[in-house]
């Protein structure tokens, strides 16, 4: 039992106004999830994706089934995905917003070797 009548005012404060300002916090971000695919819809797993802004620049890679997740505060990305065997995919802008989940599928190409030039 507390006898300080301002302790008690004190922690009822803190009861009562810290958790509105920790849920604020925690929504200053949006979050993008995906899934990297191929041409034929199949999962591609340990893709590299890089989300980068002026301000920041955040790498994840997909995982066993082909999906990822970044949070990011509010602002203008560009996103690239890259694995091997597969050419690179790049998304120049995508605006994230505060609190909004945004989804998206990518579907990457097969890189084709160059052939070699033949002299005769």
């Amino acid at each position: 039992m507390i006898r300080n009548p301002l302790l008690s005012i004190a922690v009822l404060a803190l009861l009562v106004f810290v958790p509105p300002v920790v849920s604020a916090q925690s929504s200053q971000t949006g979050t993008i999830t995906g899934t990297v695919v191929d041409a034929n819809n199949a999962r591609i797993v340990s893709a590299r994706i890089t989300v980068e802004s002026t301000h920041l620049r955040r790498q994840v890679e997909t995982n066993d089934e082909g999906n990822f997740e970044v949070e990011l505060p509010p602002d203008d990305y560009s996103i690239s995905v890259e694995k091997a065997g597969f050419k690179r995919f790049v998304l120049s802008s995508f605006r994230t917003q505060t609190a909004a989940q945004h989804k998206i599928t990518v579907r990457l190409k097969v890189k084709v070797p160059a052939m070699p030039l033949k002299i005769k």
